[in-house]
C-alpha cells in the first residue's frame, strides 16, 4: 500500500513538473522552444512594480507588463536601458518577452555593426543573443547589416533569397561603416539627452 501511494504521488509530481526549454526543427529551420509556464496571477503586478522600480513610469511599467506572465519584460526592459537604449525602445523590444534574450540579442547586436533601429529589428520579443550571432556572422561574409537583419531577425517566418543574393562589396561595407558609426554618435547623443529627460520626469 505503501508503495502504490510512494508510486501515484511520484507519477502527480511528475505530471505537474515544468517542462524544460527544446529545439525542434520545422522546415529545415530550427527554433528555440520556451514552455509558457502556468500563469501567475500576480506576475503583471510583480513586473510593473519592477519596472517602476527600474527606470519606466507608472505608465510605462503598465504598457511593458500588460500579459506578462513573469518579471521578464521589466527585467529585459531595465537591462536594455543599462546599455545603449532609451525607455522607449526597451519597451518596445521588451514588451511581451518571456526572458531577457531581446535585451542580450540587442546589446550585442548594437556592440557591432548595426544602428540601435537595426539592433531592435532584429532583436524581437522572442530572440535571443543567437539571434545577434547570427546577424554578425552574416555580416563577416558577403551581406550588409541590412541584409543580416533580414537573414536574422526572431520573427522571421522565411528568407526573401533575392535580397540576399546581392553581395556587397568591401568597399561598400567600409562606407556603412562609416556611415554607421555617424548614426551611433547621433542616436547617442539623443538617448542621453531622453535618458537626462527621463530621470527629471520619474
Amino acid at each position: 500500500m505503501k508503495l502504490l501511494i510512494m508510486l501515484l504521488t511520484m507519477s502527480a509530481a511528475a505530471a505537474y513538473a515544468s517542462p524544460e526549454p527544446y529545439y525542434t526543427n520545422q522546415n529545415g529551420y530550427e527554433y528555440y522552444c520556451e514552455p509558457i509556464s502556468s500563469p501567475n496571477p500576480n506576475a503583471v503586478a510583480e513586473c510593473a512594480q519592477k519596472a517602476y522600480a527600474g527606470p519606466f513610469s507608472s505608465t510605462q511599467a503598465q504598457e511593458l507588463c500588460q500579459g506578462a506572465i513573469n518579471t521578464a519584460p521589466a527585467e529585459c526592459g531595465i537591462k536594455m536601458y543599462q546599455g545603449p537604449f532609451s525607455t522607449q525602445q526597451a519597451l518596445q523590444s521588451c514588451k511581451g518577452a518571456t526572458s531577457v534574450g531581446p535585451a542580450d540579442c540587442a546589446i550585442k547586436a548594437y556592440s557591432g555593426p548595426f544602428s540601435t533601429a537595426q539592433a531592435m529589428e532584429l532583436c524581437g520579443r522572442h530572440s535571443t543573443v543567437a539571434n545577434a550571432d547570427c546577424a554578425l556572422k552574416a555580416y563577416s561574409g558577403p551581406y550588409s547589416t541590412a541584409q543580416a537583419v533580414e537573414m536574422c531577425k526572431s520573427d522571421k517566418k522565411s528568407i526573401d533569397i533575392t535580397a540576399l543574393s546581392q553581395k556587397i562589396s568591401p568597399e561598400q561595407k567600409a562606407a556603412d561603416l562609416k556611415e554607421l558609426n555617424q548614426i551611433k554618435l547621433l542616436e547617442q547623443k539623443l538617448i542621453s539627452k531622453q535618458k537626462s529627460f527621463d530621470l527629471k520626469t520619474n
